[in-house]
């Protein structure tokens, strides 16, 4: 199993719209749920600055992940485009295997 990692800085005038967006249930996990490598997603806010969260995606393994995004290159585009205005900042963590 692979987790995909990234942080966001998220506008405070936008943090219920960027929830709905990465929350579990979210608009990302339910186009992520259209793979069966898709396992998990979880969002987290940091505890000493609210704005700031990192979502964690547990996929079955890479090639899911890279499958999943080349049948739904289109759709995750689309989302990523309009998920990009909730942000200040976005980076890439990394993605990190179980040992």
């Amino acid at each position: 199993m692979i987790h995909i990692i990234w942080e966001f800085e998220v506008y405070a005038d936008r943090v219920d719209e960027f929830l709905q967006h990465y929350s579990s249930e979210g608009t990302w996990a339910q186009l992520f749920q259209k793979s069966a490598a898709f396992k998990e997603s979880l969002l987290r806010r940091d505890v000493d600055s609210s704005l700031r969260y990192m979502t964690i995606d547990g996929w079955e393994d890479r090639s899911g992940f890279e499958k999943f995004k080349q049948v739904f290159q289109s759709e995750y585009v689309a989302l990523d485009q309009r998920c990009e205005m909730l942000t200040t900042a976005e980076q890439y963590i990394g993605t990190f295997e179980t040992v």
